[in-house]
């Protein structure tokens, strides 16, 4: 695999402030809203870009420019991620707080397990300790800049066991309990998605299962 695909449901992009090749990126608009671009897609493309300069970045609109999308603009964006073959790995920078499960999204969460593709999702910025979804689902990766992050069965180790680190933050894994520790670093859901597709380029984490296995080894 020469170039992993990263989708990014995220607001509409302000192309004119992608500061990475945008001959690796390409758009979609699933909902109404992400026809006005807004600032944060822009700046998790370049994250993505910048952490794994060889992934195509596949954009799919969701949000509004103020990061506004109800749980059908969230079930658009993944209904159309199955559709595709040649998803990687998918990033949410994004949660509802306090969301009950959804079961049509559940599902679709689910199909992309089984297609083999890794979903990372944020918890919160400035929430820590509440639910957050879908990033407390099973079959997602959830991460937390506060409070860690979820990766299915693991818990907090000490801090000699930090892998994936960046710019001297890292990943603390125990095969366990659902946390994990990320401390410091806003915009913590794509540089994890990048790293996962990184994985990807030297044959790792080609599933959810093995994602999790990789990140406590």
């Amino acid at each position: 695999m020469l170039q992993p695909k990263i989708a990014v449901l995220d607001t509409g992009i302000d192309w004119s402030q992608l500061t990475v090749n945008k001959n690796n990126i390409s758009s979609v608009l699933v909902s109404e809203k992400a026809q006005s671009p807004g600032q944060h897609a822009a700046l998790v493309i370049n994250i993505l870009g910048t952490v794994c300069p060889n992934a195509l970045i596949q954009h799919v609109g969701i949000m509004g420019p103020n990061g506004n999308a109800t749980g059908l603009d969230l079930y658009r964006g993944l209904k159309w991620c199955t559709e595709q073959d040649d998803i990687d790995v998918i990033c949410l920078s994004l949660c509802y707080r306090n969301q009950e499960p959804i079961p049509e999204i559940e599902a679709l969460l689910a199909q992309l397990h089984e297609q083999g593709v890794v979903i990372i999702a944020s918890r919160h910025n400035d929430f820590p300790g509440e639910s957050a979804y879908p990033a407390d689902c099973e079959t997602t990766i959830g991460v937390d800049q506060l409070n860690g992050l979820k990766l299915g069965n693991y818990e907090v180790l000490d801090s000699e066991h930090k892998i994936l680190g960046m710019n001297g933050h890292g990943i603390i894994t125990k095969l366990g309990k659902q946390t994990v520790s990320i401390n410091g670093n806003s915009f913590s859901a794509p540089i994890l998605a990048a790293r996962i597709a990184n994985s990807r380029l030297k044959g790792k984490c080609d599933n959810l299962v093995e994602a999790w296995h990789s990140l406590a080894s």
